[in-house]
């Protein structure tokens, strides 16, 4: 997760975090960031599983900045085919 923006884009890659904007962080900084901006956050503990982290934070996310708007399970509309 970017931890200047909070949404789940950017790739790790060793120690440098690739964010989608082309920046490049420090991995461990970035991880610290998005510690720190968790840990108030009632619904994400210790013991949340990952992918429940994954889902309640896509859920926070707005549903076009998600991957096919799949990852929320909310089914895709057919697009309006102009012809």
């Amino acid at each position: 997760m970017d931890s200047r923006t909070g949404l789940l884009k950017g790739k790790r890659v060793g120690d440098k975090f690739y964010c989608e904007n082309g920046d490049v962080l420090d991995a461990d900084f970035n991880a610290a960031m998005n510690v720190k901006s968790r840990y108030f956050d009632k619904e994400i503990t210790l013991y949340t599983p990952f992918l429940e982290v994954k889902r309640i934070l896509l859920s926070r996310s707005p549903a076009e900045l998600t991957v096919n708007g799949l990852e929320l399970g909310v089914p895709l509309q057919p697009s309006a085919e102009k012809s």
